[in-house]
C-alpha cells in the first residue's frame, strides 16, 4: 500500500485515501480530530517521519502565507532550505 503524509490537507488526504493510499496527518493544533501526530511541523524531522510512519511515497504540505519570518521559508538564511 502506498503511504502519504499530509500537513493541513484534509481534502487532498481524503482523495489519496480514496485511491488506496494509507494517509497520515500532522497538525500542531489539537482543535482538529483524527490527527496522527500533533506537532509543529518545523520541529518534525525526516527521522521522526520514518520512525513514526515509515517511508512515505508522497508528502504534501500547506503552510500559511510566507511573511518572511517563518522557519520553513526557503529564502530565509541559515535554515538549510535554500536551493530546494
Amino acid at each position: 500500500m502506498k503511504k502519504s503524509l499530509t500537513f493541513r490537507l484534509w481534502s487532498i488526504g481524503k482523495a489519496f485515501e480514496q485511491r488506496g493510499h494509507e494517509v497520515f496527518s500532522v497538525e500542531w493544533s489539537k482543535e482538529f480530530e483524527n490527527i496522527d501526530l500533533y506537532e509543529d511541523i518545523s520541529r518534525v524531522t525526516a527521522e521522526d517521519i520514518l520512525k513514526l510512519f515509515g517511508k512515505p511515497d508522497v508528502i504534501c504540505c500547506i503552510q500559511p502565507p510566507l511573511s518572511g519570518d517563518l522557519p520553513a521559508d526557503r529564502r530565509r538564511p541559515g535554515n538549510g532550505l535554500q536551493g530546494i
